[in-house]
């Protein structure tokens, strides 16, 4: 607008200075008269007034039209999030439905396991009865646990999971066995010739199937699920996460060793979760045929139990069980009271009734884990029906009493390597021949190569006590070292 306004000026001012070239000059003055033509200032003042109205004009013209398109951006704005919106809806939709096809046509079969190997290293005291059982104290490499999973779900709401690992044993392990010259020790023998092979001269070593665990389980909502068959008893952490790529310690504590509670049982199981506030409460009921020495069960008392955990998911995992156990144990021979006509007769050798309870607490902040938990255990026999202590002699039996025990473990991973080193205290209090506490303590190494790959290592000193001064076979202070380490691969 400036230079429109400059360049009519500057028109308005060569047009009057052409004019007055073409106005001839007068010769004689002539008389002064009063000027009455337009004064040109005045005509420049009007003319800069009107471009300035102009100039304003247009402005408030500009101005509108921004306004406008500051509007039509707004309403484009908010329809393409009206579009995200929708097509987010449309994506969720289509996802939740893909999702209930999936569970309406479940993956049929899946497999999956885990497996480890590595070496072991020990060093006894010749005070120590621990030594007479230990296959040897030399450093050898061991095959460690072949475990392979079947899990089976057919239809959505049903599930059969079947755990079973491999193991060349008892190829290799050493019984003892009472002679009238005294004990004896036999090595159980399992390698033989496979005629079968095109040779019919192949070597092989006949080992054996272990089945961890087998039942089917109804998941009809995530509040309840029913499982029916052999299932891992629902205590403590151990036994719980149960695979060696999922435990921190390589070194398994005294009470999981003795089984205070059955390692695995056959029965019904009522589990689930509940929101509790900030919190979920987890939950697992069971009635089963308890501790058995065969099969079946051979009385109508059923075992009963369960297990509670309050878990909370943030920035700190926290997650506190506590697990209880009632059940009864018996054994019996058979004997034949008559031929004709043909009949036996069951006679009950071993009667006892045993409550145990627990209590665990596992926190993962950050790179820091912690766990931690406590057994204790009560046993009552009926009297003349005891187990017999083998290692004590022919007339040594099983007391009434309490068996506790309990360890803490902190771990902290590294923020390079994968490294995570971690401590292990232990101790526990039972009736023994040899003592009735034992100490263990030692460090560890975990090293994550991936999830699915790790190496561990770990070295423990265990210390047999003999406290209350009634051991049978108690010597010094007998001591145990073991060094550990197993390579881990999860498939």
């Amino acid at each position: 607008m400036l230079a429109v306004f400059c360049a009519a000026l500057s028109a308005r001012e060569g047009r009057a200075q052409q004019a007055e070239r073409a106005v001839p000059a007068p010769t004689d003055p002539a008389p002064a008269s009063p000027d009455v033509s337009p004064v040109p200032g005045a005509d420049l003042a009007s003319e800069l007034a009107a471009l300035k109205q102009e100039l304003e004009r247009q402005r408030a013209q500009t101005s509108e039209q921004q306004r406008r398109l500051d509007a039509q951006q707004a309403e484009l704005d908010a329809l393409a999030a009206q579009a995200a919106d929708a097509e987010s809806a449309e994506l969720a939709a289509i996802e939740e439905s893909v999702a209930v096809e999936e569970l309406a046509q479940p993956e049929p079969l899946r497999l999956y396991g885990f497996m480890d190997a590595g070496f072991s290293k020990m060093w006894v005291s010749r005070e120590a009865l621990v030594g007479a059982f230990l296959p040897t104290p030399s450093t050898t490499f061991v095959l460690g646990n072949v475990n392979l999973y079947l899990d089976a779900r057919p239809t959505r709401d049903f599930r059969g999971l079947a755990e079973v690992r491999f193991t060349n044993l008892p190829h290799g392990e050493e019984r003892a066995f009472a002679t009238p010259m005294g004990g004896e020790y036999e090595r159980v023998d399992l390698e033989g010739i496979n005629v079968t092979s095109p040779d019919g001269r192949d070597r092989l070593i006949f080992g054996s199937t272990v089945l961890e665990r087998a039942f089917v389980e109804w998941s009809g909502t995530p509040e309840l699920h029913l499982r029916v068959g052999q299932w891992l008893t629902p205590f403590g952490i151990w036994n719980v996460d149960h695979g060696t790529p999922v435990l921190i310690s390589l070194l398994q504590p005294d009470f999981q060793i003795r089984q205070i509670f059955p390692g695995r049982q056959v029965g019904i199981q009522a589990l689930g979760e509940l929101p509790v506030g900030g919190w979920s409460l987890g939950y697992r009921f069971y009635v089963s045929n308890g501790r058995l020495a065969g099969q079946f069960d051979i009385d109508d008392d059923k075992a009963l139990g369960g297990r509670l955990v309050l878990e909370r998911s943030a920035s700190t995992r926290t997650a506190i069980g506590l697990s209880a156990y009632y059940g009864s144990f018996e054994d019996y021979e058979r004997a034949i009271t008559s031929f004709n006509p043909f009949r036996t007769e069951r006679r009950i050798t071993v009667a006892r009734d045993e409550l145990v309870v627990g209590t665990d607490l596992s926190i993962d902040a950050g790179a820091f884990r912690f766990r931690g938990e406590v057994v204790l255990g009560h046993r009552a026999y009926e009297e003349g029906k005891r187990l017999p202590v083998r290692a004590a002699g022919p007339n040594a039996w099983e007391a009434d009493g309490y068996t506790f025990g309990g360890y803490i473990l902190g771990a902290y991973q590294l923020p390079f390597w994968g490294l995570e080193p971690y401590l292990y205290l232990e101790s526990n209090h039972r009736a023994s021949v040899s003592g009735d506490t034992n100490l263990g303590y030692g460090p560890g190494l975990n090293v994550y190569f991936t999830p699915e790959v790790q190496w561990k290592t770990m070295f423990a000193v265990y210390h047999f006590l003999d406290l209350e001064g009634e051991a049978l076979m108690h010597r010094g202070d007998p001591r145990l070292a073991i060094f550990t380490s197993r390579f881990v691969l999860a498939f």
